[in-house]
């Protein structure tokens, strides 16, 4: 990971977000967001107490006694950020449907949620009620 300061990463997002505008800072941390997520839950499965002593982050790289090729990491990571970013679209669409989220479409959506925790609190149970219903869906249409 590369080092910087706070000013540098304070400027990285302002030139982000003049570049594609809340709406796009969102969509980012919403794929992100979602992609460490599914990747927590497949790391989660392998974590049997018995086991605890493993490190998670290399038996998650195989199956059994097989290991993951590097080529395999790499599109199942790809896959898992496509679809994460279609989900990122949904979670989109609701929020912007919410009035009570609409100013994060209007201002600058990094500011208002990371340097507001009550707002951050907000955004992120709302994000979780939306997964939930869209994960209940997918389960029904499945």
């Amino acid at each position: 990971m590369i080092e910087q300061s706070k000013e540098q990463m304070e400027k990285n997002i302002k030139e982000f977000m003049k570049k594609h505008g809340p709406e796009g800072f969102l969509k980012l941390y919403l794929t992100e967001y979602l992609s460490q997520l599914v990747l927590s839950e497949l790391r989660s499965k392998h974590n049997d107490l018995k086991k605890i002593d493993q490190d998670l982050g290399y038996i998650y790289h195989f199956e059994g006694k097989k290991i993951h090729s590097i080529k395999d990491d790499k599109e199942f990571r790809e896959r898992t950020q496509g679809l994460c970013k279609e989900k990122a679209n949904l979670i989109l669409t609701r929020l912007k449907d919410d009035k009570k989220f609409t100013y994060l479409f209007e201002n600058d959506a990094s500011k208002l949620v990371l340097d507001n925790k009550e707002l951050e609190t907000m955004f992120i149970a709302k994000m979780h009620e939306i997964i939930t219903e869209l994960s209940e869906s997918d389960e029904e249409s499945g």
